[in-house]
């Protein structure tokens, strides 16, 4: 019979040796995840089904989060289908003119959402969020707290950027949700006290093949599944966009640090600096392919906002102008601040890109250039006479898209708003 052994207490300190050993590396591997600039727009994509990675160490909760990927762009697909044959059915009904032409917006902005979804995957957008992780790790590693602070202060802003629009999204949301409850609590006492059996004409104008006041807890629970995965797919596709924006802008922000302060004064070793200077110039090279490699992926998507921001704002200011209820003018609210912010987002992000690849030649000009052997100075000249072609972004096959992009926007929904409520004559 074997003897019963009690633990020692040399055993019991390397059992909590190696506890502390476990947890240390498990920090450690926290910490460094590399992924400070990413973290609200990760949560948000694992929220909405579009982050592709594993999220846990179980196989069966990704084999779980795959199928949920999966079905969420079936879902927005679905809805799109059940818009559109909603839109036929008030055609063929004849129903209010107004009712129509709600019903194709609300259409075409689906349709708008579910696109760049789809662009955000096709052209592997998703993908390129690995070099903004793997930029990070370069940048931990630097003893340049200038360049470290500089960082983390683009990291903040895409942060906050993203919790603002999901704010604001649910904002929108929820004055939807609002409305429609009221709205059709409305409808039916007046269907009641009249003795008429008028349709519910808020939420969304989905296909249903019954009476949708008979059937409200169904009809709730359609809308409310469209318009929470709707949202989450609109914040998603945006963020992920603007996210890529700002990393453009950081790293040629973090390039201009650099060179502005690659040469400190006449003791450095001049005869490496020419060497250290070509590493910029091929930084600034990646960086040019880079932007233009974003901007042929987005410019369809820019395009689009351009487009149809002034047609949704001018919508809204007209539903607002006219006897509408409260209720009513709430959501419009709230869904014009969806769109200006959006477009804020666009617009700003762009523009900071410009603003940062032009000052590239300022940030030479601002070094100690003149020290350099004479291929050293040729090279600068170079580079400051490429960095007076700005990188941008461009809306479509015209031209870039800036802060002056986004005021033209809101001047031409006010010209769309003249013109639905009689020109400027009255």
């Amino acid at each position: 019979m074997s003897q019963f052994k009690i633990p020692t207490q040399s055993f019991y300190k390397s059992e909590i040796s190696q506890k502390s050993e476990q947890l240390t590396t498990y920090l450690a591997y926290r910490m460094t995840d590399n992924e400070e600039f990413i973290k609200s727009l990760k949560i948000l994509m694992i929220v909405s089904g579009f982050w592709k990675k594993p999220i846990k160490d179980f196989l069966a909760i990704n084999k779980i989060y795959y199928v949920y990927f999966i079905l969420s762009k079936l879902l927005m697909v679905v809805f799109c289908f059940e818009l559109f044959f909603g839109l036929l059915q008030h055609v063929m009904k004849r129903s209010d003119t107004q009712i129509i032409i709600s019903s194709a917006g609300v259409l075409i902005t689906c349709v708008v959402i579910t696109f760049k979804g789809y662009i955000c995957i096709k052209r592997r957008l998703i993908e390129n969020l690995d070099e903004v992780v793997k930029y990070e790790s370069e940048i931990s590693k630097t003893d340049d707290q200038e360049i470290k602070k500089a960082y983390m202060d683009k990291a903040q802003l895409s942060n906050i950027m993203c919790i603002v629009q999901a704010l604001v999204q649910c904002c929108a949301s929820v004055a939807l949700f609002y409305l429609g409850i009221t709205g059709d609590q409305a409808l039916i006492e007046y269907n009641r006290i009249h003795n008429t059996s008028i349709d519910s004409p808020y939420w969304y104008q989905i296909w249903f093949p019954a009476t949708k006041l008979d059937h409200l807890i169904i009809i709730y629970g359609l809308n409310g599944l469209f318009c929470i995965y709707a949202s989450l797919s609109n914040i998603v596709a945006h963020s992920i966009i603007a996210t890529l924006m700002i990393f453009a802008a950081t790293q040629l922000q973090i390039l201009n640090i650099k060179l502005k302060k690659f040469i400190k004064d006449v003791d450095d070793n001049l005869d490496h600096k020419t060497i250290e200077l070509k590493r910029y110039v091929k930084q600034h090279q990646d960086l040019i392919k880079y932007v233009n490699v974003l901007n042929n992926k987005v410019n369809i998507i820019i395009l689009m906002h351009f487009l149809l921001n002034s047609i949704e704002i001018s919508f809204c200011i007209t539903g607002l102008s006219k006897n509408t209820l409260t209720s009513q003018r709430v959501f419009l609210i709230t869904y014009i601040n969806v769109v200006i912010y959006q477009l804020f987002m666009t617009s700003w992000n762009a523009n900071e890109i410009i603003e940062q690849s032009t000052a590239i030649s300022d940030a030479i000009y601002a070094s100690n250039w003149h020290l350099l052997d004479k291929e050293g100075k040729v090279i600068c000249q170079i580079v400051m006479q490429r960095a007076q072609r700005p990188l941008q972004l461009t809306i479509g096959p015209f031209g870039p898209m800036t802060n002056r992009s986004g005021l033209l926007v809101i001047k031409a929904a006010y010209s769309y708003f003249s013109l639905m409520n009689g020109g400027y004559s009255n």
